[in-house]
């Protein structure tokens, strides 16, 4: 999931963020090359996960916690099995999105390269509760959904803070009409990403845990009331940055 989040969230940022933030200055500022370094690092987990995941689905059937590559087991799992088959699919994509990493960098490949990674984030809803739901369609459809609001807000804040750090060699007052721009947008983009996370959240939640007191008292309901005290904390940094700095940058680079 961390990976996937650096691989999509690098073209919805680009997308939404970066490129219209930057768009009458493409001649003065390029992207930052540890970009590249750290989407070179996301496909490499992205892959050792797939195969790591693959042995320990395969080790599962003979009560280990890894089978061997070479195990007759790892076999059957990928062909006997419907999750061994959506095990195999999201390898075969992440080679292919590994195979066009390697050739010479379009706007074609950008794209289709993101395709993918929305595919192997489709994968991930496939083998989650959502899919064991008796009608699955919109529980997958809302899970999916949720994925990809969270690669672009946690995949798009580091790329945003490298991208910040990036700005930080121009001169000023152009950095700070740059850095000024790039915030304001991120945020506008961040809430969207925020709300369908929450939405689709709430929906898995009523799904899961029920009732109130289930929340209060199941082991889901506890792991969930945790993680909302992580996003809690993300929240209130997004607040700061929405209504403290943002509107302080914009103040200072209409100042000049």
């Amino acid at each position: 999931l961390a990976a996937l989040a650096l691989l999509a969230g690098q073209r919805l940022f680009s997308a939404l963020v970066w490129e219209p933030a930057l768009r009458s200055h493409q001649n003065e500022v390029v992207k930052p090359a540890v970009w590249q370094t750290l989407y070179r690092m996301a496909l490499t987990g992205v892959l050792l996960s797939i195969a790591i995941g693959i042995l320990a689905q395969a080790g599962q059937t003979t009560s280990r916690e890894l089978s061997f590559p070479w195990d007759q087991a790892v076999g059957r799992v990928l062909v006997e099995s419907r999750l061994g088959l959506i095990w195999l699919v999201r390898l075969v994509v992440a080679v292919v999105a590994a195979w066009l990493a390697s050739r010479c960098a379009t706007r074609f490949t950008e794209w289709f390269s993101f395709a993918l990674f929305l595919s192997l984030l489709l994968t991930i809803t496939l083998t989650s509760h959502a899919a064991a739901e008796t009608k699955p369609l919109l529980p997958i459809l809302a899970d999916w959904i949720h994925l990809i609001g969270m690669a672009f807000w946690l995949g798009g804040v580091v790329y945003f803070y490298t991208g910040i750090r990036h700005l930080q060699q121009t001169t000023e007052p152009l950095q700070t009409r740059l850095i000024s721009l790039l915030t304001r947008r991120f945020s506008i983009h961040a809430m969207i990403a925020v709300a369908l996370i929450g939405i689709t959240g709430l929906y898995a939640a009523g799904l899961r845990v029920g009732t109130w007191s289930a929340l209060w008292t199941t082991l889901y309901g506890h792991v969930l009331l945790v993680k909302q005290g992580f996003v809690a904390g993300l929240l209130l940094i997004a607040a700061i940055n929405l209504l403290i700095i943002s509107p302080r940058l914009h103040r200072e680079r209409l100042q000049g």
